[in-house]
C-alpha cells in the first residue's frame, strides 16, 4: 500500500496494522466458535453463571493493559450468548430478515467507523464506546433505508 490515492487512504490505515491482523482474525474466529457451538449443541448454562461471566469479563475488560486486545470481552461472550439463545422473541418473518441484514451490515461497517472515530477522537472510554455502537447501528439502518430507493439498489448487493 505504498502512496495511495485519496480514496484508498481508509484502506491504508487499516492494513498498516492500525486494525487489520492476526490479533483480530483471531478474535474474529473466536466469536464464531463460541456462536457455533451455541448453535449447534443443547449446551444449558445457569442464568447465574451467565451474569458471573458477564461481570468477571467486564472487570477483567477494565484491568487490561494492553487494551487492543480485550481477552474479556470472549468472558462476556460465554456469558451472554446462552442468555440471548433463550430469549423468546414474538417478530415476524419480515422482522428476523431485517435484523439479519442489520448484523451483516454492521460486520462490515464497524471497523471503517471505529477507524473513521479514532482518527478524530483517539484512546477508549464508554463514551467512544457508546458512539461506535449509535454509528455502527445508524449507519447499517441507513444503508438499509437507502437501498429502496430508486437509484440506490445497488447498496442491497453489498451484503
Amino acid at each position: 500500500m505504498e502512496n495511495p490515492n485519496k480514496i484508498w487512504l481508509w484502506s491504508a490505515y487499516l492494513y498498516k496494522g492500525n486494525y487489520f491482523g492476526i490479533t483480530n482474525l483471531c478474535l474474529a474466529i473466536t466469536y464464531l466458535s463460541i456462536g457455533s457451538f451455541f448453535s449447534m449443541y443443547k449446551y444449558r448454562q445457569y442464568t447465574v453463571i451467565s451474569v458471573a461471566l458477564i461481570i468477571l469479563g467486564s472487570i477483567m475488560m477494565h484491568f487490561e493493559t494492553h487494551k487492543d486486545v480485550a481477552l474479556g470481552v470472549p468472558v462476556i461472550a460465554f456469558g451472554l450468548f446462552p442468555l440471548i439463545k433463550e430469549w423468546q422473541l414474538n417478530l415476524s418473518r419480515v422482522s428476523f430478515k431485517w435484523l439479519r441484514k442489520m448484523s451483516t451490515l454492521i460486520y462490515f461497517v464497524h471497523i471503517m467507523i471505529i477507524t473513521s472515530i479514532d482518527l478524530v477522537y483517539p484512546g477508549m472510554d464508554v463514551i467512544k464506546w457508546g458512539v461506535i455502537i449509535a454509528s455502527c447501528i445508524f449507519v447499517s439502518a441507513l444503508l438499509l433505508a437507502l437501498r429502496k430507493m430508486k437509484y440506490m439498489s445497488w447498496i442491497a448487493s453489498l451484503y
